[in-house]
């Protein structure tokens, strides 16, 4: 299941966003992650950027070996699913 994640500077605008985004899009699945002000936020974005490239890398390598070539082929890597098939 797919989400939307709000990096946001402040727990005042999770507040807002986690009232108001039920209201506007009732069947969006969301998260708030608050920091503690701009600087906080600046320096989290790195790591939480290279947790989320880990995490997608990791999604292509299963499904590559659970045998679903289609979905590598979405992603642009033809050539592994043209050696494997």
């Amino acid at each position: 299941m797919s989400r939307v994640v709000f990096l946001l500077e402040e727990y005042s605008a999770r507040i807002l966003l986690e009232g108001l985004l039920p209201r506007l899009f009732p069947d969006l699945r969301f998260l708030c992650v608050h920091h503690e002000g701009k600087r906080d936020l600046e320096r989290s974005v790195p790591r939480k950027l290279r947790d989320v490239l880990v995490r997608l890398a990791c999604q292509e390598l299963e499904a590559w070996y659970l045998g679903e070539p289609d979905a590598l082929a979405t992603e642009g890597v033809e050539r592994i699913v043209s050696s494997v098939t």
